[in-house]
């Protein structure tokens, strides 16, 4: 029986760069809809979408990588998805998707240079925040292996205001297509499977490993903690430099607080899954091999964390040299999880100016590059993705908080005995807020109008709005755990983040409201106007009579 991953599950790698839709996409009647609407006319052929203007072209590959929620929103909605403009949606890791590989389908099949220029510009304007992020200062000691992976590159100490820490800054001019960094494999600058194969003292314990059911992300984790606490890592002076970043602790995910900080975010959904992962890895744990992991906080937790916040997911097809017996375990197109010091040093924007990281086959190198045009002095970012607050504490340790445009809060209306009345067919149960525009979808307001008993929004009255908001505010968070000087000690570490966390999550409720309000209060002011017209046609039609 195949073994599980050990770590989280990755975007599919087929799907990353898609320019035409799958036959075996299960929202594609969805997608032909959003098409439709907007005017696109979709080929089978990559050469038919150059046909459409570039705004046209963005919009269709946005829809195209739209997730369900993004979905959930746009169906039915007018507002949003109109012919004759680029649609109005917050989704930044959508757009700069879009952006991204609307720019490679052109160049790719030599569209001309006047429209890919426009294009670019279009992805500049986009990017501009990201640039707008400037160096504080240079870290003191700089290193050769900067100067040969990156040469446009500066580690820099960031601002305090973004939470301190180094960054990768462009040391002079990158222009939109440049490498930012190009790491070559060979000597552990790509710490994946294939180098834990390779090492001479480490290799038959993958060997080993993988003949006992092992999957190859658990090699990978012990292969780590095999050469950082055996410091042969720090031994390798090309990438020296880079080591002294990397977490000797955890990194401060979820999965490693203790269990009364995680009943404090208020939503039992986080403990479950981060209950789910830790038993996984206490599996894991107890059929290694005794004496392979010690300790199971200080190594396999930590290596776990160290992927979990740095690890690239990356097409890397086998070396010339793969044993045989290592072959066998690959699938194809299986991506392989990499560990690449130096390029862990690039933190996350919505908005950021580099390429999605690759993998170049010809030169066996792992390669991000610049999509926009970078000044000297800013910071370049890579993107996460459209991850909610708790996954960005979940995975990486940080949180955006109220700057999140994906946090999204779930209403089951079923859970909460609201849905007597509803058309479950057609409205459903489970509705979504979130915090980028639009809050609110026709879906939600249509069960809200339903709920009400009412045919239209405009019948709607201020009793139907507060009875959803009371509904929001019980099921958006449970209630803060009664404290006390016994059970309280983890408030000191965590406390502030749990509050922020909180306080991020009831914000959201607000917003909700506030949008909800202004609805009504706009289908009321509709209604009078609607009246006072019917009023004056009635009054020149009884002056006609006369």
């Amino acid at each position: 029986m195949a073994s599980s991953s050990s770590l989280p599950p990755r975007d599919r790698l087929n799907q990353r760069f898609r320019v035409v839709p799958s036959a075996d996409d299960s929202h594609l009647v969805h997608r032909k809809a959003l098409w439709d609407a907007r005017g696109c006319k979709p080929g089978l052929d990559e050469s038919e979408l150059l046909e459409m203007s570039n705004d046209t072209l963005v919009d269709y590959l946005r829809i195209l990588h739209f997730n369900e929620i993004d979905l959930y929103f746009l169906l039915n909605s007018s507002t949003l998805v109109h012919a004759s403009k680029p649609i109005a949606y917050e989704n930044p890791c959508n757009e700069r998707k879009a952006l991204f590989l609307a720019k490679r389908l052109l160049t790719s099949h030599g569209a001309s240079t006047q429209r890919v220029a426009k294009l670019q510009n279009k992805i500049d304007s986009f990017c501009r925040p990201a640039n707008n992020v400037r160096i504080s200062s240079e870290v003191e000691v700089s290193n050769p292996y900067v100067t040969e992976v990156a040469p446009k590159c500066v580690v820099g100490n960031r601002s305090s205001d973004l939470g301190g820490g180094v960054g990768l800054y462009a040391k002079k001019d990158v222009s939109a297509g440049d490498d930012v960094i190009r790491v070559p494999e060979g000597d552990s600058r790509i710490i994946n499977i294939y180098a834990a194969a390779a090492d001479e003292e480490f290799g038959p314990v993958v060997e080993s490993l993988l003949a006992a059911g092992h999957h190859i992300d658990t090699c990978l984790l012990m292969y780590l903690v095999h050469i950082y606490k055996s410091a042969k890592l720090r031994a390798l002076p090309a990438i020296a430099c880079f080591v002294q970043y990397l977490p000797t602790e955890f990194s401060g995910n979820l999965m490693e607080w203790p269990l009364e900080a995680l009943d404090a975010l208020g939503i039992p959904q986080i403990k479950q899954l981060v209950s789910q992962q830790m038993d996984l890895l206490w599996g894991i744990h107890r059929a290694l091999p005794a004496g392979l992991c010690g300790s199971f906080d200080d190594e396999l937790l930590w290596a776990r964390s160290l992927c979990d916040s740095r690890a690239f997911a990356l097409e890397v097809p086998p070396p010339s040299w793969c044993p045989d017996w290592l072959k066998k375990y690959l699938t194809p197109d299986q991506p392989i999880t990499c560990v690449v010091p130096g390029a862990d040093l690039l933190n996350h924007h919505q908005q950021g100016q580099c390429g999605f990281p690759r993998f170049d086959k010809e030169s066996r190198s792992f390669v991000i590059t610049a999509e926009a045009n970078v000044p000297a002095g800013s910071e370049l970012f890579i993107n996460y993705g459209g991850l909610q607050n708790w996954e960005q504490l979940m995975y990486y340790g940080f949180c955006e908080f109220t700057q999140n445009p994906y946090d999204s809060v779930t209403l089951d209306l079923a859970a909460s005995g609201a849905e007597d009345g509803l058309q479950l067919d057609r409205i459903g149960t489970e509705h979504i807020i979130r915090r980028g525009q639009p809050t609110v979808s026709p879906r939600l307001w249509e069960a809200l109008t339903n709920m009400a008993g009412v045919e239209n929004p405009e019948e709607l009255e201020e009793d139907a709005v507060v009875s959803l908001i009371t509904l929001l505010r019980q099921v958006t968070l449970a209630p803060l755990p009664e404290a006390s000087a016994a059970n309280d000690w983890w408030t000191e570490e965590y406390g502030s983040t749990i509050k922020q966390f909180r306080s991020s999550q009831m914000a959201l409720v607000d917003e909700a409201e506030r949008v909800l309000r202004q609805m009504v209060d706009e289908d009321r002011k509709a209604r009078v106007v609607r009246a006072g017209q019917g009023g004056r046609r009635k009054a020149k039609s009884a002056k006609k009579r006369r």
